[in-house]
């Protein structure tokens, strides 16, 4: 009776599992950067951050190096974590928010920058968003912190596995440009959205991961901020 127990408060759990995503192709953007792309539910992402440097219209994004140039922006730009270019090209460069509403576009013709519910839909697909950043990480230490957690607590300490980057969103720890300096490379991943917040319009509606949690957060950041872009499909 008391394995039955067990098994039955186990079995009313909510658990969450799919196949890894479906790969639907490649996207080009006007700099020719390659994107692979994955079909999660209802929706198609691009699996890696943007590394664009130009308008689909071919006008160029003003690219800021000094960081306390950048603080004082209210305009659009991007920049490269520490100005490594070779750090761009493997997690994606960094882009204020208002180079993610420039009515010039910034993703790749056919794909837009999500908005905060487009996120919300992603997160309650894959379970939450106590469950779905584990999800969407890429698995293993190789970029990311050690130990790169993709477990929860489910009740009394108890532990569940989740299978890493199982929606094959492949997450990447870009960092962030953020107060004068970059930081958080290997740590944190933070991804604009193009919501403003509903009670401050200096801060817009954002999703972040950490090495040492399973979550895909909620957040508001300033519009100032470096972050990262995924895009999505129209």
């Amino acid at each position: 009776m008391k394995k039955l127990i067990i098994l039955l408060v186990f079995s009313t759990l909510p658990f969450f599992t799919f196949s890894q995503g479906k790969s639907e192709g490649q996207i080009v953007d006007i700099d020719g950067n390659i994107y692979n792309t994955v079909k999660i539910g209802d929706q198609v992402w691009l699996k890696e951050n943007l590394k664009v440097t130009k308008y689909n219209n071919g006008e160029p994004i003003q690219l800021v190096t000094d960081t306390f140039a950048w603080t004082n922006l209210k305009t659009a730009a991007y920049c490269n974590y520490r100005n490594n270019e070779s750090i761009a090209q493997e997690y994606g460069r960094l882009y204020n928010y208002w180079t993610v509403v420039d009515e010039r576009k910034l993703c790749p013709v056919g794909t837009h920058v999500p908005n905060d519910l487009e996120w919300e839909t992603l997160s309650n697909f894959l379970g939450g968003l106590k469950v779905a950043g584990g999800k969407m990480k890429e698995s293993g230490t190789k970029h990311w912190w050690s130990p790169n957690v993709m477990t929860i607590d489910t009740m009394n300490g108890n532990f569940t596995e989740i299978s890493p980057n199982e929606s094959g969103f492949s997450a990447l720890p870009a960092g962030r440009q953020y107060h004068n300096c970059y930081t958080m490379l290997g740590e944190y991943t933070e991804i604009w959205s193009t919501t403003q917040c509903e009670y401050d319009d200096n801060l817009v509606w954002c999703r972040y991961m950490t090495f040492s949690l399973p979550h895909l957060n909620r957040f508001t950041y300033k519009k100032r901020y470096g972050l990262s872009v995924r895009c999505i499909k129209d």
